[in-house]
């Protein structure tokens, strides 16, 4: 039977430091420390050759599409996943602040620590939108999760915690 090698996106990952415990398997940190008898699991890097090993979960291209944003919401709304609502569309963006709703402003698809996110006010309904790849109505919310799929199914769920007392509560994640 083979034996789990965790590739992290991040050296510093707990849910790879966990899966790999949890497993019997250990941590790898570079492609050539692979061994014969490991399977290989992909812990979030999306860009990994897709064709230098056979045996291996969670393929780059499948964790693409997960860290990116805007497509993960457009896979949500397909297979009918909750997700806030969204829009490219600046006038229906507009239309959310003018409503009292707090948009939040994208710029980038694939940021993660709330980076590339502006936190737009209903009080500033009447100004300029600023760029951004989509707009997002921001959901009130008490607590954020992250939560592992695994072939269609939710294999783990963790409450996420901001790192510092000064966090942005309206988005929970901001300086983790």
């Amino acid at each position: 039977m083979k034996t789990a090698a965790i590739f992290s996106y991040d050296r510093t990952s707990m849910g790879a430091k966990y899966l790999a415990k949890h497993l019997g398997g250990r941590m790898i940190f570079s492609l050539s420390e692979l061994r014969s008898d490991e399977c290989l699991i992909n812990w979030g890097k999306s860009s990994i050759p897709t064709t230098w090993h056979p045996t291996w979960l969670n393929r780059p291209e499948a964790v693409s599409l997960a860290i990116h944003k805007l497509t993960a919401f457009r896979l949500f709304a397909g297979a009918c996943v909750p997700c806030p609502e969204w829009t490219q569309s600046t006038i229906i963006a507009q239309h959310w602040l003018q409503n009292r709703w707090t948009v939040l402003a994208r710029t980038t698809e694939a940021g993660h620590g709330g980076k590339g996110i502006n936190i737009l006010s209903p009080s500033a309904a009447w100004q300029p939108l600023p760029d951004a790849r989509f707009y997002s109505k921001h959901i009130q919310h008490d607590e954020e999760f992250r939560v592992h799929v695994f072939r269609g199914k939710l294999i783990a769920a963790a409450r996420k915690e901001p790192q510092s007392p000064d966090a942005n509560r309206l988005v929970r994640s901001l300086n983790n």
